[in-house]
């Protein structure tokens, strides 16, 4: 509908007809709907409602005011299985805000989200200049295990990144479909996404690891690309080997 002022306003409504998670390549959105006010400077999406299927839903207000986007997004029942199909179903709420300037040459601004159920949760803050992401602070927390730690990527040319994280008792079986373990210790990576990617990887599991219910041990370093792996410097011990 137009306006006195030259701008429109009216309601956006639409429908994926082949939703599915990501981790397949697909777009886990089944509907959205969300009024909108629009003139020359602004755009303004407002009682946004997208609908996830089973997987959940989130609404909220989201829009571009003189070359600054922004948006609060509330989000409800949020199944992970049904986003990548590797996690485990699980039911979770929380907040995803930012504010990013994008009539600049290079994006700048900051994101952030912050999920939970009653036995996990995941947060991060990140801020975007000159180029790269730069995650601040990333932890995910379940059953009493921690993973915590920041990460970079950089949004053009090679697409290098970095990531540093710190482990405390941690299960990867809480999170999806991954062998049980307690694993409290330090990884690091870092490497590109292009023109294939690459990554050096280091870790070092502290004391009272363990795999399966075994004890585990060790420390290493090692260079993957896509076929290969080389200077592999690992030393493993699990239980009694």
């Amino acid at each position: 509908t137009g306006r006195d002022d030259g701008g429109v306003r009216g309601t956006l409504t639409a429908r994926n007809n082949a939703p599915g998670p990501w981790s397949a390549g697909q777009l886990p959105v089944v509907n959205l709907t969300s009024g909108f006010d629009a003139d020359g400077e602004r755009v303004a999406l407002d009682g946004l409602d997208a609908g996830l299927g089973d997987a959940g839903r989130i609404t909220g207000a989201a829009g571009v005011d003189h070359g600054l986007a922004t948006w609060q997004l509330a989000v409800r029942d949020l199944d992970l299985h049904r986003i990548a199909a590797d996690l485990r179903s699980k039911r979770l709420s929380g907040v995803f805000a930012g504010r990013i300037r994008v009539d600049a040459g290079e994006a700048q601004g900051e994101l952030s989200g912050d999920l939970k159920q009653a036995d996990i949760a995941l947060a991060f803050h990140a801020a975007i200049a000159r180029g790269v992401i730069d995650v601040r602070t990333f932890r995910a927390q379940a059953r009493g295990g921690t993973l915590q730690g920041t990460a970079s990527l950089a949004l053009a040319g090679n697409r290098d990144f970095k990531v540093s994280a710190t482990a405390t008792a941690l299960n990867p079986a809480s999170f999806g479909n991954y062998p049980v373990a307690s694993l409290s210790g330090k990884a690091s990576a870092q490497g590109a996404l292009k023109p294939a990617w690459s990554a050096a990887l280091s870790f070092e599991l502290g004391r009272n690891s363990s795999l399966r219910g075994r004890p585990l041990a060790g420390a290493g370093k090692l260079a993957l690309a896509p076929g290969s792996v080389r200077d592999a410097h690992v030393e493993l011990s699990a239980g009694a080997n």
